[in-house]
């Protein structure tokens, strides 16, 4: 992206359209030392995760989302890594059964997860 090529994307243009929580994890395909060159479709990517993520941490157990929350933290732990983070994300969208009861600790558990990533 190249401000004389004008092909640069602008936050408060995309804010028109997404909201910050999806741009935010959109950003997150990208490590913060490589960068990379932006897709679009990783905003489309990124508000079906969040929708499946919110749809599961609804009806999720604890035990699964204690184990979310571990394995993020795990992840930023190691050098900001962002993709593991957004691996676990699928992995607990994928493997959530969903509990018999539902679980108001569940639902902090992973409410802190989204705030620890900036998408609360």
């Amino acid at each position: 992206m190249s401000k004389s090529l004008g092909n640069l994307v602008f936050a408060k243009d995309l804010l028109k359209h997404h909201d910050a929580a999806t741009i935010r994890l959109a950003l997150m395909h990208y490590h913060y030392r490589i960068g990379g060159e932006w897709c679009p479709e990783l905003l489309t990517e990124a508000q079906q995760l969040l929708w499946q993520f919110r749809t599961a941490s609804v009806t999720a157990s604890k035990t699964s989302a204690e184990a979310l929350l571990r394995e993020v933290r795990m992840a930023l732990d190691d050098d900001l890594n962002n993709l593991e983070v957004i691996d676990a994300l699928h992995r607990f969208v994928a493997h959530t059964e969903p509990a018999a009861v539902r679980s108001s600790s569940a639902k902090a558990l992973t409410s802190q997860c989204l705030a620890i990533l900036g998408l609360l």
